[in-house]
């Protein structure tokens, strides 16, 4: 069941790409991107999910908004996404 959802969501998303592909002109450059003749500029900074308390993300998020940051990467360790709660040392237990 949750293989066929999987595959149906993919197969989804993959039109999907598909049809915008199809709308719109893309370049891609080195520091940039450009869609349909409107150039994007990325400017993005790495977060660590361990290293940050919860009550700690909204101030971090609106700090990274206002030093110009657009995107923001959250890395999730394989360690926060077993099923059992785990503590790790200096953090909070996921």
């Amino acid at each position: 069941m949750l293989t066929h959802l999987l595959q149906k969501t993919l197969v989804l998303k993959l039109l999907t790409g598909l049809c915008l592909n199809s709308w719109s002109q893309k370049e891609i450059a080195v520091k940039s991107f450009e869609l349909s003749e409107m150039q994007y500029l990325i400017r993005w900074r790495e977060m660590y999910v361990v290293q940050i308390q919860k009550n700690g993300w909204k101030q971090r998020l609106q700090t990274a908004k206002a030093t110009g940051l657009n995107t923001v990467c959250a890395y999730l360790f394989g360690i926060c996404m077993k099923n059992s709660p785990i503590s790790l040392p200096g953090s909070k237990t996921f």
